[in-house]
């Protein structure tokens, strides 16, 4: 099985944004492939967060 996720990482003076699309394999792999007995592949995700970075 064959999977891909997508990553972006962009930074700010103290601020940091990053994105993330995981499972685009889930595209092209046939849905009824399991990847462990009794799970099939995931579908996808994107995730995104915001890290600030301050001090005193």
């Amino acid at each position: 099985m064959v999977n891909m996720n997508a990553f972006i990482n962009l930074g700010i003076s103290e601020f940091r944004f990053f994105l993330r699309f995981e499972n685009i394999g889930y595209f092209w792999t046939p849905k009824n492939q399991l990847v462990v007995t009794g799970y099939p592949i995931p579908g996808t995700r994107l995730r995104i967060g915001l890290t600030w970075d301050f001090f005193n």
